[in-house]
C-alpha cells in the first residue's frame, strides 16, 4: 500500500467535507466534540500531506514544524479528545461517570507523551511510501507502555450508549489490528490514515441518533 502527499491531501479533503456534514447533524452542544473529530483528523492528513513535500529535506525548519504538529494531533490530542468527545455525548449516567474516569486517564496519557513529543528528541524516516516517526525518550520505557494509548482512544468507544457507535469502534479496532500486523514499524502514520478514513462514519451515526431522538 503506497502513501503519499496526495493520498493525505485527498483524505483531507474528503475529512473536510465529512466534518461539514457532521457539524450540520449536531442537535446539541454535548454533541460538537464528536462532530468535530472528522475536521480534526482532516487537518491532521493536511499536516502529513505537507510533511511528505518535504522528503529530501531532512530535518529543516519546515519539516520539524509538521513533525511535530502531525504528533501533537496523533499523540497528545487525540488521548485527551476521544474521552471527552464520549463523555460530553453520553447521556447514561452511570456510563458517563465511567466515561470521566477513561477522560482523567487520557489526560494523563496525553502529558506523557506531549513529553515524549515535545521534551525529547523526534526524528522521521520516509521509506517505501511510508513514514516512521520516531521519539527518542530520555528514560528506557517497556515496550508494552504504547498499549496504553489504546485505553483512552477506543475504550470510550466500548462503554458508551451511543447508538451505532459500535460501528466506529469495529472500524478503528480492525484498522488498528491490520495495521499492527502489517506496518507495525509505522503504525502512528497509517493508522491514523486508516481512523481519519474512518471517522467519516461519524456523520451516520449522528445523523441515526438524532433521528431516532426525534422520532
Amino acid at each position: 500500500m503506497c502513501f503519499s502527499a496526495s493520498a493525505s491531501f485527498v483524505s483531507s479533503a474528503i475529512l473536510l467535507v465529512g466534518g461539514g456534514l457532521a457539524l450540520k447533524q449536531v442537535k446539541s452542544p454535548s454533541q460538537r466534540a464528536f462532530a468535530f473529530m472528522p475536521l480534526i483528523f482532516s487537518i491532521q492528513q493536511l499536516s502529513e500531506g505537507l510533511l511528505w513535500l518535504t522528503e529530501g529535506q531532512s530535518e529543516t525548519i519546515w519539516q520539524q514544524t509538521l513533525v511535530y504538529v502531525f504528533l501533537f494531533f496523533a499523540q497528545v490530542l487525540w488521548p485527551f479528545w476521544v474521552p471527552f468527545a464520549m463523555w460530553r455525548i453520553e447521556t447514561n449516567e452511570s456510563r458517563k461517570k465511567l466515561l470521566k474516569i477513561l477522560l482523567f486517564f487520557g489526560i494523563g496519557e496525553s502529558l506523557f507523551l506531549g513529553y515524549g513529543v515535545f521534551l525529547n528528541n523526534v526524528d522521521i524516516q520516509m521509506t517505501e511510501h511510508h513514514i516512521r516517526y520516531i521519539v527518542y525518550f530520555r528514560a528506557t520505557y517497556p515496550e508494552y507502555i504504547s498499549v496504553f494509548y489504546l485505553i483512552p482512544t477506543i475504550l470510550p468507544l466500548v462503554f458508551s450508549s451511543v447508538k451505532r457507535i459500535y460501528i466506529l469502534y469495529a472500524l478503528i479496532c480492525a484498522s488498528a489490528i491490520v495495521t499492527y500486523v502489517l506496518y507495525k514499524e509505522f503504525f502512528i502514520s497509517i493508522w491514523c490514515f486508516f481512523a481519519a478514513l474512518m471517522s467519516f462514519s461519524i456523520v451516520y451515526i449522528l445523523n441515526k441518533t438524532n433521528s431516532k431522538s426525534i422520532n
